[in-house]
């Protein structure tokens, strides 16, 4: 897995600790080098840069038990449009010799026709001009022009709010033949002014529901009690078994009484993304001020929710 995050705003010490808590074990961060793009990734895959620029960090990435090779391109573009033809050069320059699957993405600051805006005024210094035709001279795949989502969004209230469709994943055809079920979608924007995007490079099926150790139940003044009650269930039982015993009960045990306690977190935090999504999407097509204190209010129950501290 690999995880790339635009403008983090944090310090290295931030982002090392960030990228432990995920349980990502490397991390690519260079402030000198690049301060707006940070890359995370798992050890099923290795990563070597080959480029960086202020608004390009390009790798190669090798999945560690299929050896398969992909590169990948991360962009963070500049306001201007004269800096953003740097970007153009650079990714024409990496399709000349890239031969292998190609994946390109991230914020290109730019739109590529009006439909993909909503509010504001329609003023283009050429920059739609010079994106599509790098589209069309680099021959990649706009992966996310099937998605009618409006990636970025100014979070102003009425007439001045504005949507557009900047983040965006390209790929090129050599992807396309390699990775024939590779799709993209945009996730709900919560508490940033762009919407993420996942990538699937592979369809799977339904995943098992883990067990998830909650932050939350240590402030709860119950927990040390379920806790000690269910270790000192007698099993009968020596050594490592017991030891997995115990460990079953704790958790059946630590289920039963989160539900009971919390009500089912998982549950409330999807219901409060679609809702997010929602709402989101009914702004684009209009301005409503309840909508919009919907949103707000989905958001701040995200924002409160705790994150899971670890998953056994």
């Amino acid at each position: 897995m690999c995880f790339c995050i635009l403008e983090p705003k944090a310090s290295l010490r931030t982002i090392k600790s960030l990228s432990r808590k995920l349980g990502f074990q490397s991390y690519d961060f260079d402030p000198q080098e690049n301060h707006h793009i940070t890359t995370l990734w798992t050890s099923e895959v290795s990563l070597s840069k080959f480029h960086y620029d202020d608004q390009v960090v390009s790798y190669e990435a090798h999945h560690a038990s299929s050896g398969k090779k992909i590169f990948l391109s991360f962009i963070y573009a500049a306001c201007s449009k004269h800096a953003r033809r740097r970007i153009w050069d650079v990714l024409l320059s990496h399709n000349s010799f890239i031969k292998d699957p190609w994946l390109v993405g991230g914020d290109f600051n730019v739109i590529s026709s009006w439909n993909e805006k909503r509010g504001g005024r329609h003023l283009d210094d050429g920059s739609m001009l010079e994106f599509n035709s790098f589209i069309i001279q680099s021959g990649l795949i706009d992966l996310s022009s099937a998605d009618p989502g409006l990636s970025w969004s100014n979070n102003q209230q009425g007439s001045r709010r504005i949507y557009k469709k900047l983040d965006r994943i390209f790929m090129n055809s050599e992807a396309l033949l390699q990775m024939p079920r590779i799709k993209t979608s945009y996730l709900p924007r919560v508490q940033s002014d762009h919407m993420p995007i996942l990538i699937s490079l592979e369809q799977s099926g339904p995943i098992k529901s883990s067990f998830k150790f909650q932050r939350m139940w240590t402030d709860h003044e119950d927990f040390l009690g379920i806790v000690k009650k269910s270790w000192l269930e007698v099993s009968h039982l020596n050594g490592l078994i017991n030891l997995q015993i115990k460990l079953t009960h704790l958790r059946k045990a630590l289920a039963l009484w989160n539900r009971s306690s919390f009500g089912n977190v998982d549950s409330r935090i999807e219901e409060h993304l679609s809702n997010v999504q929602q709402l989101d999407e009914d702004l684009t097509k209009g301005w409503d001020e309840k909508n919009f204190n919907d949103l707000q209010t989905e958001q701040n129950h995200l924002a409160e929710e705790k994150v899971p501290s670890s998953r056994g």
